[in-house]
């Protein structure tokens, strides 16, 4: 039965390829990332449950709606393109960049006096992705929008050196001096937080900035991701378990390395593929995939239900707690979420795809921020479980814009 959904979404990916012909329309990245997975599932996952037609059905009802409506607005925004001068899009102005990234080094010593009260520097590297989101969850979670305010500000500045052509510009060395600190004030946030999964995330921004800039191919760039997952994902694990590593032989380690890459790959499908068929039995509508907005419901006075960032265990055959983004759209609406939350989240993307790929200077950098959704669709869900963050990224990006657009007469 996988065969047929394998050859079924690896036309997918051959379909979408050619709405475009481009590697980072985000329906081809979203129905390739899928087609792999599912390949490896049918291909290396014999230990693991066998999916049932349920589920195979469910995931290809997402990828297929998501297909559409990417289809549909490109199609649209190809109907109704002008020949509009994007130059000022490209106006980033250095008095904000500077204020934005003074803000940053003075707020980071307060993270780091309130990361010292809550726990000890000499635990840290111990922590666990757990741990690392019930930290977003909880006394700290006010501090992660600094952490994505200084990675916006990393974000805006590279791409104003990418398109820099002068070799000797003083200004734009302003700028690599902005980008220097905020790289450094963001990767110490998402190391200290212990968010593995955002480090990737940021990382895959920086590498497809550069693509959108024609700074480095696409074979290059996902070499590059598929590197850094590696490097960050089982060496990170690696050194939460290093008492034990120590302890078993070179073939234990190589066997440890295998089940890690599987486990990370396709467990949260097999994950997935439990709740589908054994565990939800009445839907929630909303209580999963509207989890921040009745959290601020709650602030005002509600009494709404509010649900764990912090799924359990199954095993399959491995302890596992993450359940592909699907998890939270099919046990509040079942298959019809699905297939609605997808058509939402493929016009979004293309949107922001369409955008970036005119040239404009803003849309750029958040079309690269949410390629750590789509790239992590096929383990958690980064849209509306952390809204927060997409609020936060699109009110700053949006506060820059209108600041540069004022400040003309002070654009570099």
């Amino acid at each position: 039965m996988i065969i047929l959904f394998i050859i079924f979404s690896w036309f997918l990916v051959v379909f979408n390829f050619f709405v475009k012909k481009d590697f980072l329309y985000p329906a081809f990245l979203q129905s390739i990332l899928w087609s792999i997975v599912i390949t490896i599932y049918g291909i290396l996952g014999g230990e693991y449950r066998e999916l049932q037609f349920k589920t195979l059905l469910i995931i290809l009802l997402g990828n297929i709606s998501f297909t559409i409506t990417s289809f549909i607005v490109i199609k649209i925004l190809d109907f109704k393109k002008t020949s509009e001068d994007l130059s000022l899009k490209r106006n980033l102005n250095l008095k904000v960049m500077f204020i934005l990234t003074l803000f940053n080094l003075i707020f980071f010593p307060s993270f780091l006096i309130k990361l010292y009260s809550v726990s000890s520097f000499s635990n840290l590297i111990s922590y666990s992705d757990t741990i690392g989101a019930a930290k977003l969850d909880g006394e700290l979670s006010s501090y992660a929008i600094f952490m994505w305010v200084a990675i916006v500000s990393c974000l805006l500045s590279l791409n104003k050196i990418l398109k820099t052509e002068k070799k000797f510009d003083r200004k734009n060395h302003y700028f690599k001096v902005i980008f220097a600190l905020n790289l450094l004030i963001s990767m110490s946030y998402v190391l200290l937080f212990s968010a593995r999964n955002f480090l990737i995330g940021f990382l895959i921004s920086l590498i497809f900035l550069s693509i959108l800039n024609k700074k480095i191919s696409f074979i290059k760039a996902i070499t590059l991701s598929s590197v850094f997952f590696t490097i960050v994902f089982i060496g990170y694990s690696f050194i939460q378990d290093s008492n034990y590593l120590e302890s078993i032989t070179y073939q234990s380690k190589i066997e440890t390395i295998y089940k890690m890459f599987l486990l990370y790959t396709i467990g949260s499908l097999s994950a997935f593929d439990y709740v589908v068929n054994t565990s939800v039995t009445n839907y929630e509508f909303g209580i999963n995939s509207f989890r921040i907005i009745l959290l601020r419901f709650n602030d005002i006075g509600f009494n709404f239900p509010i649900s764990s960032l912090v799924k359990e265990f199954v095993f399959v055959p491995y302890a596992t707690n993450v359940y592909t983004y699907l998890l939270p759209y099919y046990e509040d609406f079942g298959w019809i979420g699905v297939v609605v939350f997808n058509f939402v989240l493929g016009g979004c993307h293309s949107i922001v795809y369409y955008r970036a790929r005119q040239g404009r200077f803003f849309s750029q950098v958040l079309y690269v921020l949410t390629l750590e959704a789509l790239f992590y669709q096929f383990f958690t869900d980064f849209y509306f479980t952390i809204l927060t963050k997409w609020i936060v990224y699109i009110f700053i990006l949006f506060s820059i814009k209108l600041l540069s657009r004022s400040g003309e007469k002070n654009v570099v």
